[in-house]
């Protein structure tokens, strides 16, 4: 798909500089959106594509990923895949029945429940980070190593993450 914008794109690999004009913020965060979803829509076609020998949709490997990095409660995964909680319990359940997750209960509130991942969950995960590693080597070839690491810097930004 080819894209389109309004904005003059550059093959340099020096620093982004001040523009020579003032900026139309704009017309720069309208094609920043642009963009953006061209981005993600080309990510979501990636990842489904690559989870599919593991036969994993890219939100239950998203969550498994969340549980992976730490014991969460279903209430904490609602909150961060931002979801109806009755969506959640659905996913959590698709992945305890594969035998990825187990619920315990909180060892503090027994009306509560911790997920944690299994040996098998674990492996998987392992598993997805090779292939996403692979398929974001793909997607990000044709920048250099400046470049790769100026993105970085920028999404760190973006999210607010050191």
């Amino acid at each position: 798909m080819t894209l389109v914008t309004s904005f003059p794109t550059s093959t340099s690999t020096d620093p982004p500089t001040a523009p020579t004009q003032p900026l139309d913020r704009d017309a720069a965060l309208h094609e920043l959106g642009t963009l953006t979803l061209h981005m993600m829509w080309a990510l979501r076609t990636s990842s489904q594509r690559m989870l599919e020998p593991v036969e994993l949709s890219p939100v239950k490997a998203l969550i498994l990923g969340f549980i992976a990095q730490g014991a969460f409660t279903p209430g904490e995964l609602t909150d961060m895949i931002d979801t109806a909680p009755s969506m959640t319990s659905s996913l959590i359940g698709d992945l305890e029945d594969r035998g990825l997750i187990r619920r315990t209960p909180d060892p503090n509130d027994r009306r509560k429940v911790r997920l944690t991942v299994t040996k098998k969950g674990s492996e998987l995960v392992d598993t997805i980070d090779h292939l996403w590693l692979a398929a974001s080597r793909d997607h990000l070839s044709h920048l250099d190593d400046a470049e790769l690491a100026h993105l970085v810097t920028l999404y760190k930004k973006i999210l607010r993450t050191p």
